[in-house]
């Protein structure tokens, strides 16, 4: 549960307290995406806010904890969107293509966050749970079980898992590099690629030799 310096928890807080509370981390997410997280100071965070930056000093114990709740604030809402988005229970090819069509969309309409988030990893301000390596659990457990259930081919799960997650953090970076990119055009590409990497290989039929 989070606490503000004076002791206070989320649930003790007002509603206005909560929602000032909440102005200060979009505030936030924005002056990182925009500056990156090493000139992301309370002043600017307050100008973009339209506060004084002894609001901040009120409402937050220190940058830190500031910086760690923008990085959850991400996190949380990118985990909410991909539970919403994940069909279950479906055929494992076709969880594995609405995990990337939904990516790609999220990543488009949410370049802001996702830059923002970048930071915050490198900066090691996200929660622990929310880096690279526990996405790769997911991805990896996806197609090992799609395997034993024989939605799969034969590949190694770790190192597809791999390519594909390399593949999904790509995604923010080419949107913003290139904004002319059609996302539908995008995620449907990418999608049918790993399709075609994970599909399980036709039997080799062999014809009798007459002789």
């Amino acid at each position: 549960m989070a606490h503000s310096k004076n002791g206070t928890s989320e649930q003790g807080r007002s509603f206005i307290e909560r929602a000032r509370r909440e102005q200060i981390v979009r505030a936030a997410v924005d002056t990182i995406s925009e500056v990156g997280y090493a000139r992301a100071s309370y002043a600017r965070i307050a100008r973009r806010a339209s506060i004084s930056p002894s609001l901040i000093s009120y409402h937050f114990a220190d940058r830190a904890e500031l910086m760690r709740e923008a990085a959850s604030s991400v996190v949380d809402d990118l985990r909410r969107s991909l539970r919403d988005a994940t069909p279950n229970p479906a055929p494992y090819p076709e969880v594995l293509a609405a995990l990337i069509t939904h990516n790609v969309h999220y990543a488009a309409g949410h370049l802001r966050d996702l830059t923002a988030l970048a930071e915050l990893r490198a900066a090691g301000m996200a929660p622990a749970d929310a880096g690279p390596e526990k996405g790769r659990a997911d991805i990896e457990r996806l197609l090992a079980d799609g395997q034993a259930a024989g939605e799969y081919g034969a590949f190694t799960p770790s190192l597809m898992a791999a390519t594909l997650l390399a593949a999904l953090e790509a995604v923010p970076a080419v949107l913003a590099r290139e904004p002319d990119i059609d996302p539908d055009h995008y995620a449907a590409e990418l999608a049918e690629t790993f399709r075609r990497a994970t599909a399980p290989t036709p039997a080799t039929h062999r014809t009798e030799d007459p002789r």
